[in-house]
């Protein structure tokens, strides 16, 4: 089935056989010699499609490796799959059912462009105390900061890149680019360099490059399955490059707020060694020592899945500002002028 691959040589399909024989003749009969024959055609295969690989991606983009756009179109076009068609959604617009993909596009793309403003409007007015320009919280980071350098991010280096690509989930989703995570796992010795220069150049410009910031909304239908678009959460799939440039800026902040004893003690989210199974042992154990002391437990629990919808992004930006982070022009083009496609 991978004969169509055009990395594909008659010396892989070779090995391929003979690795196919020798597991026959050890399941026939059942002779460690047959085995340890299949193990070593096995890994031959492994190295050689490798090989194949890596030289087939090398001849693509070699002479684009100094070209981010040149370079971009030639991963586009080497062997990269489309995306899975889905099954037909249907939306009810006007008590007519719609059925035609781009109509059901356009009606998702309009429900979920008004998500975040529904939502901010609900919120009630803040009274301004929390404020980016409010004495009390400016003087909060002030105490703390006191003698600290501001944060500009920095560059990332190419073993952070190429040992992402090799972290990277081989079953990961690829985004509009249709890149997919096996393709730069495979290539990441050749490819590991380009783009340590493409993440690098958005770091120290202060600029997400538009093709990183362009998203595919997929929507996610709830349990009710009703055939309007609020029946359907949204799901924004990023490409793999940009995940790789959020988390060497995620791991820089991350690092500066820890060092500076910015992060609260009791969050669990997005903090290394912690998850939700710790959140919930930390709760379990609060709650069985108030009973021990004969003492009640309240709890009040919070569903906070839109939270980020209803950030003010000047208060954020402003926020960073507050805590020495000097790169806040990058932050704020991550955060402006993203573009979105939604994905049926």
């Amino acid at each position: 089935e991978r004969r169509a691959e055009p990395w594909m040589a008659s010396g892989i399909l070779g090995s391929v056989g003979e690795g196919d024989s020798c597991l026959y003749e050890f399941g026939r009969c059942r002779v460690l010699a047959d085995y340890g024959s299949c193990c070593k055609c096995r890994n031959l295969v492994q190295r050689e499609v490798e090989g194949a690989k890596s030289e087939y991606l090398y001849n693509g983009v070699g002479e684009n490796g100094d070209s981010p756009r040149g370079l971009w179109s030639a991963l586009k076009s080497l062997g990269c799959k489309g995306l899975e068609s889905e099954s037909s959604v249907v939306l009810q617009d006007g008590g007519e059912l719609i059925r035609d993909r781009t109509l059901v596009g356009e009606l998702f793309n309009n429900y979920f462009a008004g998500v975040a403003s529904d939502l901010v409007g609900k919120l009630p007015l803040s009274s301004g105390r929390c404020s980016v320009g409010s004495g009390a919280l400016g003087g909060f980071y002030l105490e703390r900061l006191q003698g600290s350098e501001k944060l500009f991010l920095g560059p990332v280096s190419e073993d952070f890149v190429f040992g992402s690509l090799l972290s990277l989930s081989a079953s990961g989703g690829a985004g509009l680019d249709l890149i997919p995570a096996r393709f730069l796992e495979d290539g990441a010795e050749v490819l590991g360099v380009p783009i340590t220069f493409i993440v690098g150049c958005s770091i120290v410009d202060g600029v997400v490059p538009d093709e990183l910031g362009l998203a595919g909304v997929v929507p996610l239908c709830g349990k009710s399955g009703g055939v309007e678009p609020c029946s359907c959460g949204p799901v924004g799939v990023l490409s793999v490059v940009s995940g790789i440039l959020e988390r060497s800026v995620f791991l820089q902040l991350e690092a500066r707020l820890s060092g500076l004893s910015l992060i609260c003690e009791l969050r669990s989210g997005f903090r290394e060694s912690y998850s939700a199974d710790t959140c919930l042992v930390d709760l379990t154990d609060a709650v069985g020592c108030g009973g021990a002391e004969g003492l009640y437990t309240g709890m009040v629990v919070l569903d906070l899945r839109g939270a980020f919808d209803a950030v003010d992004r000047e208060v954020l930006l402003g926020g960073l500002g507050l805590v020495g982070v000097g790169s806040v022009d990058w932050f704020g083009s991550c955060l402006s002028d993203r573009g979105r496609t939604v994905v049926i």
